[in-house]
């Protein structure tokens, strides 16, 4: 082969490239939207102060929703399950002595299970 064969063929693919990329980039990048109206700030202490407000229950994205009002981080704060009141940042709640708890699980056989197996868990010993 030639030298200039080669430079040739080179030329044209980098020409190749560089109009597969053209066709193919977008036409520019996406610009993040951008709010009408900064939210206001807020910020409650305890979920005690955001049922007094009647904001109660806060939303992840909401003014004054932030994770140490979410006990259960499932991205609503100040939730109220049953008509109980949960927890505040301020004490460990426990049940109701009249409510009922769950029973243990039943104990699990040992058979051998089709799942694989956790990480940190001993593997089954081959028979």
């Amino acid at each position: 082969m030639n030298q200039r064969f080669i430079i040739t063929t080179f030329a044209a693919c980098i020409f190749m490239f560089a109009a597969i990329f053209a066709l193919t980039a977008p036409a520019s990048l996406p610009q993040p939207a951008k709010a009408d109206a900064p939210a206001e700030a807020v910020m409650y202490a305890d979920c005690n102060a955001v049922r007094a407000a009647g904001a109660a229950p806060l939303r992840a994205g909401q003014p004054g929703y932030r994770p140490a009002l979410d006990a259960n981080m499932n991205g609503i704060a100040c939730e109220t399950v049953g008509g109980a009141q949960p927890a505040t940042m301020s004490g460990a709640s426990s049940p109701a002595p009249d409510s009922p708890q769950d029973p243990a699980p039943p104990p699990q056989p040992d058979a051998p299970s089709n799942r694989p197996p956790q990480v940190g868990e001993d593997l089954p010993a081959l028979t």
